[in-house]
């Protein structure tokens, strides 16, 4: 098992549970598009009984500084981790938010309503472009596929409430 340097300095065990973990996560950021950085960044953080600072994050999991400040600049905004005093500390520490709703469900949402809106521009492009099109058979099979993709972004709409609903917080319930 590597060992690990805390913020003093003493050393300590990475376990075969901390690494399950991690890679759990690794694999739960990356169903979400994000790297593999980021969810060992989480998993770390989730897997420590104790405040972690950046320097740790580079030591523990052989991340440079950048790569390290970057993700948890990322956890941060999807509200993954939180910063946390620790006593006779200048550096700054973190704690995993364990309420995966809050921060899955605020990701998921994001991601789906920039999908929406980005979608609902480009079929508004495609229709304008129908007028175009001058033969009737075309412009039929056209009209047909770019009315499916908007009737398609009409139900992703309506999924939002539903969104709100299923990853409000257990403090929201």
């Amino acid at each position: 098992m590597p060992e690990l340097a805390t913020n003093n300095r003493e050393k300590l065990t990475f376990t075969p549970l901390q690494a399950e973990v991690v890679d759990f996560m690794v694999r739960l950021f990356r169903l979400m598009g994000l790297p593999k950085t980021i969810g060992s960044i989480y998993g770390y953080v989730y897997a420590s009984p104790r405040p972690v600072s950046m320097d740790d994050l580079t030591q523990a999991l052989g991340i440079s500084l950048g790569s390290a400040s970057q993700g948890l600049r990322t956890l941060k905004v999807f509200r993954a981790i939180k910063p946390v005093y620790t006593q006779g500390e200048r550096r700054e520490h973190f704690e995993a938010e364990t309420d995966f709703q809050q921060f899955v469900g605020a990701f998921l949402k994001g991601e789906l309503e920039q999908y929406i809106e980005n979608t609902e521009k480009r079929t508004e492009r495609m229709a304008g472009q129908l007028e175009a099109l001058t033969g009737e058979s075309e412009k039929e099979f056209f009209e047909e596929r770019v009315g499916r993709l908007s009737s398609m972004n009409e139900r992703a709409r309506k999924i939002l409430p539903l969104f709100n609903e299923v990853f409000a917080s257990e403090k929201e319930k």
